[in-house]
């Protein structure tokens, strides 16, 4: 039996929803402020499942997305302090974030534009301007990694130290401690990994899915 693409997307969202909830329970009962990310994650991909069809959101794309916010809610369990060699475990969620942001943001922006309605037609509107299309996947990546920053830099501001998304903490500074300086530095880093994250995404996608005549039939 073949199961329809958006009923992929709702098995998905259902598989993720419950694994959020149990993490949710978990972080009320230790009494930690993880839970405040897990429920603001689980309304934003709430609102993605809903908006999925304007958003041209495929399945695999929607379960990109569920997986980088798991990986980061996954820091309920300390994993922001590992460290694999020079690589941190903050490292990881933005490289990964960033590579699926590009690879969504690349879908979205290629069915937009995607004028080859004649199958004659050898050339799309995206095959005449590659170069232009990746600087506004990288900005667009981009704008969505700075937002993310704003987020973690009034958490600095105004609520200092804790865990999560909200609060400065192990994950947000691991390059000079919880100062003005290493806060400084770490935003500086992952404005880099988020950068060289949306350049594979956008590698990757051009690849295995653009390339591929058949994706916009």
């Amino acid at each position: 039996m073949v199961i329809k693409a958006r009923n992929k997307i709702y098995i998905i969202y259902s598989f993720f929803l419950i694994l959020n909830i149990l993490l949710f329970t978990y972080n009320i009962i230790n009494k930690t402020q993880w839970a405040l990310d897990i429920l603001f994650s689980t309304l934003i991909i709430t609102g993605i499942l809903l908006a999925s069809k304007k958003l041209e959101i495929t399945p695999l794309g929607f379960l990109l997305i569920n997986l980088g916010f798991l990986l980061h809610n996954l820091g309920s369990f300390g994993f922001y302090s590992k460290t694999f060699g020079s690589f941190e475990y903050d490292n990881i969620v933005h490289l990964f974030a960033s590579i699926t942001a590009a690879y969504v943001v690349f879908n979205l922006i290629g069915h937009k534009l995607h004028i080859k309605k004649n199958k004659r037609i050898k050339k799309t509107v995206i095959d005449y301007n590659k170069i232009l299309l990746i600087l506004l996947v990288i900005a667009s990546v981009s704008m969505l990694g700075t937002l993310v920053e704003l987020i973690e830099f009034s958490g600095f501001l105004y609520l200092w130290e804790g865990e999560g998304l909200f609060f400065i903490g192990i994950g947000d500074s691991n390059h000079g401690g919880d100062t003005i300086e290493g806060q400084y530095v770490d935003t500086m880093n992952d404005i880099f990994v988020n950068t060289i994250g949306s350049i594979i995404g956008i590698i990757l996608f051009y690849k295995f899915r653009y390339k591929k005549n058949y994706w916009l039939n």
